[in-house]
């Protein structure tokens, strides 16, 4: 040792022993002096063995620079001192046993605290570490890059951790990579060490977990490591088994600074119970004999497992909110379901449950997979046929019972005599009697469907056929009512097509189109003011169908009706005869060609014309329909209104000029006829604005109103004669205009009036008799002027 000129020393040691007292506790404050009086006092200090308690240490100082070597710790270390801080720089320290390289920079305040910023490497794992000290106390907080699972074995290695930590840490559970994310904590050095007093939160990525050595590995997207108050919790991101989801499934090892350390395994699983669940299952002797085809269950099963002799005992808790599984071909919508399995036996506690598309119900019962039955008790059931808008049946609120028999993959409803067969490819639903479903279907109660039976196959279609019997006052085949039904249909695509019998073929789909042929419609209980139940497009078309109104009859050989919303056609033809009707909104629009008089004796229900041809055409607003008949070659008889018209000329002689003598045999006849009319459709009121009838002895005009409401008409007819004396008289020019008047015709004015089927007729003769000389007179004294012109 010698002394320099600045007074420093120059120390050099070849041993030197420091003892431990046990009076005074540890404390790194005083601890943190040393190095600041060694550079206070010596230039330069060498101590070649530095024995502390069991270890020795090699120890060198000169110019700021510290260095501690020994078999556990090598250090480089550099001070600074500055106004009010001293400058640390931790240029290495590695502890040999942990593989562990710190390196950094900090400053000591005068009071004693210390903060230091360093960087770390343990075996080749590298991150970062803040410390802090003051009072005794020192405050970690830390994270690392990315490593191994190499890595994390060989840190493992190092510690006293538990056994079966390190085997769940780093052989259990393998990531690609890890992380530290954070690391906290604090420790009292005036105490022992507490873990409760670390907090840290790793991330492994892209791990595998192999629950069972039987089994594959599980995978996670992420492993999520916490520890906290002395336990280590790991939690899985999209965990999957093969492609099954274990979200929920943990793994728990508690106290970890204890020798009372265990691992907790919680496995949930949010998965179809398909054939890879089954295989699972399997392992553990579990033979499950149902398969998930769609959604997912939450399961929670509890494992009784002894890992020394591999027995396992089960108790399983199922729940979903909804789920497709398949029960030996049949498949089970459950919703909102609570299963429980009990060794063999499978309970359904409560479950709205949907046997797609027919039944829904809520279902409490089991099933005995050993004995391959179940009996459930269905509660507030629905069964439901339909498609669209188009229900075939529609069951609600119903109670049942209801048998599985999974050997023949069949159930059978007690109550409504029903049994459904199940397969891979279809249902089958065999209603033995319609009769105990005819308050529950729309179709039987509309047609009256008093029994039958009825088979349903329901595939990726609908198909049906049956036989059902029914009172019919509409359809005539062969001059009888049909009371007797063949049924036969499909329901595809969103399309319904139906045959019955072999009389009509009807499809619906976007709109109903119907092929009726050979058959006789009465159309007499149809009220058109009713409001129509069909509220699609609707398409018919009929061949050879004739309709009837009690005794009126439309003969047709083909017709055609349209309806949409606001518009309604039909149309008909019989040889020649054509009828046109349209319906817009208000508007009409009506059109009849070449109407013989057998066709239209068959519509008005009497033989009124013989021979002829009649043509209609009309159109405008409901109330005020505007239109034109014309009659041509024709004889009319049997009408009410012409018959007392013609029974009063012929009874009052000074009218016989105005009868027409072959009326009784043969009826009037018609050369041509034309009606112009206003008729207002809401109140069946026809206005006959004017009327022109030519016969062979009399031309009819006149105007008037029929009444149909009331049933009852009135018009006013001026009759002109075209034979007899006025075809004499007219021949001589100037007597002619004397005593005819300038028409040259014998005229008269008649009126009808009263009910349709027996209306009253009067003339106004009496009148006219009086009128006549004064006439002849003016006549006689405008002669000059007549014949001037």
């Amino acid at each position: 040792m010698y002394l320099k000129l600045d007074k420093k020393l120059i120390v050099s040691v070849d041993k030197l022993i420091l003892s431990q007292s046990d009076k005074k506790p540890f404390s790194l404050t005083r601890s943190l002096q040393f190095p600041f009086y060694i550079q206070h006092y010596f230039q330069k200090l060498v101590i070649k063995s530095l024995i502390v308690g069991n270890s020795n240490y090699k120890f060198h100082y000169s110019y700021n620079h510290f260095y501690l070597f020994s078999d556990d710790i090598a250090m480089d270390l550099s001070l600074k001192q500055k106004p009010t801080i001293t400058l640390l720089y931790i240029n290495k320290l590695l502890i040999k046993k942990y593989d562990f390289l710190l390196k950094g920079v900090g400053y000591i305040e005068k009071n004693g605290f210390m903060k230091i910023s360093t960087i770390y490497k343990i075996s080749q794992a590298k991150g970062s570490l803040y410390i802090k000290y003051f009072q005794n106390k020192i405050y970690l907080q830390g994270s690392s890059k990315p490593f191994s699972n190499d890595t994390l074995r060989k840190i493992l290695e190092k510690t006293a951790l538990d056994r079966r930590i390190k085997e769940w840490s780093a052989y259990k559970i393998i990531a690609k990579k890890y992380r530290l994310k954070s690391f906290s904590g604090s420790i009292d050095l005036n105490k022992k060490l507490d873990l409760n007093k670390f907090q840290a939160v790793a991330i492994a990525t892209n791990a595998a977990i192999r629950f069972h050595q039987k089994l594959p590995p599980a995978r996670a997207k992420q492993i999520i490591m916490e520890l906290k108050n002395d336990n280590l919790y790991f939690s899985f991101v999209q965990p999957r088994y093969l492609d099954k989801k274990l979200d929920g499934t943990k793994v728990r090892i508690y106290a970890l600074g204890k020798r009372g350390s265990y691992i907790d395994i919680s496995i949930k699983a949010k998965t179809p119970v398909d054939a890879k669940i089954q295989k699972l299952l399997n392992v553990y002797k579990i033979d499950l004999p149902l398969y998930q085809k769609k959604g997912e269950i939450d399961a929670k099963v509890e494992l009784k497992l002894d890992f020394h002799y591999f027995k396992l005992h089960i108790n399983g808790v199922f729940d979903t909110s909804l789920s497709i599984i398949n029960l030996h071909g049949i498949d089970i919508v459950l919703k909102d379901a609570h299963m429980k399995l009990q060794d063999n036996i499978f309970f359904i506690d409560k479950a709205h449950s949907v046997i797609e598309p027919i039944i829904r119900t809520n279902l409490k019962g089991y099933i005995d997979f050993k004995k391959k039955k179940g009996k459930f008790f269905a509660k507030k059931s629905s069964i439901n046929i339909k498609e669209k808008n188009f229900s075939l049946l529609d069951i609600q609120d119903l109670d049942e019972i209801v048998t599985l028999d999974l050997s023949k993959s069949q159930l059978y409803l007690k109550k409504l005599d029903t049994l459904i067969k199940f397969n891979k490819k279809s249902k089958i639903v065999v209603i033995n009697d319609l009769a105990l479903l005819r308050s529950y279907s729309m179709p039987l109660k509309k047609f009256n469907i008093q029994y039958g039976q009825m088979r349903i196959i329901l595939d990726k279609n609908i198909s049906f056929s049956g036989k059902l019997f029914a009172p019919n006052t509409i359809i005539v085949h062969h001059s009888k009512y049909i009371d007797s039904f063949f049924l036969k249909g499909v329901l595809e695509n969103k399309q319904l097509q139906i045959d019955v019998n072999d009389f009509a073929h009807i499809m619906i789909a976007k709109r109903i189109e119907a092929q009726l042929k050979n058959i006789d419609l009465n159309i007499t209980d149809i009220n058109r003011s009713e409001k129509s139940e069909i509220k699609m497009p609707l398409k018919v078309t009929f061949e050879n169908c004739n309709f009837f109104h009690t005794s009126h009859t439309l003969l047709s050989q083909k017709a055609e009706l349209i309806k949409n919303r606001d518009f309604l056609h039909f149309q008909s033809t019989y040889m020649k005869n054509f009828v046109s009707y349209k319906e817009r909104r208000d508007n009409v629009s009506f059109k009849a060609k070449n109407l013989s008089g057998f066709f239209i004796n068959s519509l008005l229900g009497k033989n009124y014309l013989t021979q002829g041809v009649a043509n209609i055409e009309a159109k405008g607003p409901k109330n005020a329909i505007d239109g034109e008949l014309i009659l041509q070659n024709s004889y009319i008889k049997d009408l009410k209104a012409l018959n007392n018209l013609f029974a009063f000329l012929n009874t009052v002689p000074a009218l016989l000029t105005f009868s027409d003598p072959g009326y009784s045999t043969k009826g009037m006849y018609v050369q041509n006829a034309k009606v112009k009319f206003l008729y207002n459709m809401p109140r069946s009121i026809l206005s006959i604005k004017s009327l022109r009838v030519e016969g062979k002895s009399i031309i009819m005009q006149g105007y008037g109103v029929i009444n149909f409401a009331q049933n009852n008409l009135k018009l006013f007819l001026d009759l002109q004669a075209l034979q007899g004396i006025s075809n004499v008289v007219n021949k001589i020019p100037l007597a002619g205009y004397i005593l005819l008047g300038k028409e040259g015709t014998i005229s008269t004015k008649v009126e009808l009036s009263g009910p349709l089927n027996n209306p009253k007729v009067t003339t106004n003769l009496v009148k006219d008799t009086v009128k006549a000389p004064f006439n002849i007179m003016k006549r006689t004294l405008t002669l000059p002027l007549e014949i001037f012109k």
